[in-house]
Order: C-alpha cells, then structure tokens, then sequence
C-alpha cells in the first residue's frame, strides 16, 4: 500500500497472465483501475479494466470486474488470496 490508502498491485491469473493496476483502499474494499497486454486478432493490445473487491478476511478478497466499456462478454467474479512468502518467489513476473 502507498501513501492515503494508495494501492499499487500487480497480480497473476491461472498462473500465466499478469496485471497491473493502481487503486485505493477504503472501509474494506479494494478499487483497482488495472491493464494487461494480450492480443486481439493476432494483433498486441493493451486491455483495461476496474475491478473491485470486498475485504471477507485479511487474506481472501471477494471481487467483481468489468473491462473497458461493460461488455458482457467481459465480466466476471474471482476471489483473490493473498500469497505466502514462498508462493510469490515462485511466481514468474
């Protein structure tokens, strides 16, 4: 966390695909504004995205995300943890 509630994050999903973002903390919800870059008919993209996350203990977050534009096709619902010293030194970032 930075400073006033500041957040930088940057996180991995399945495993292969990285995000970043920046966002606030308040009252136990996490607001990331995030991006990553993938491909969009063979073609490199940058994609973006808000994704917003209810604190249920201080180690799982309940969270809700929608990418640029609230398409449909483009909304979901994850939970994130938070990783052990050893889990995050075997991540690729």
């Amino acid at each position: 966390m930075t400073s006033k509630n500041r957040v930088d994050a940057i996180w991995t999903i399945g495993g292969e695909q990285t995000q970043t973002g920046k966002g606030f903390f308040k009252d136990d919800v996490l607001v990331i504004n995030f991006s990553y870059r993938g491909e969009l008919k063979n073609r490199p993209k940058t994609f973006k995205g808000v994704v917003v996350y209810k604190m249920i203990n201080d180690n799982v977050l309940d969270g809700f995300w929608s990418e640029k534009f609230g398409d449909d096709d483009y909304l979901g619902f994850e939970e994130g943890r938070r990783l052990s010293v050893d889990e995050v030194s075997k991540l690729k970032l």
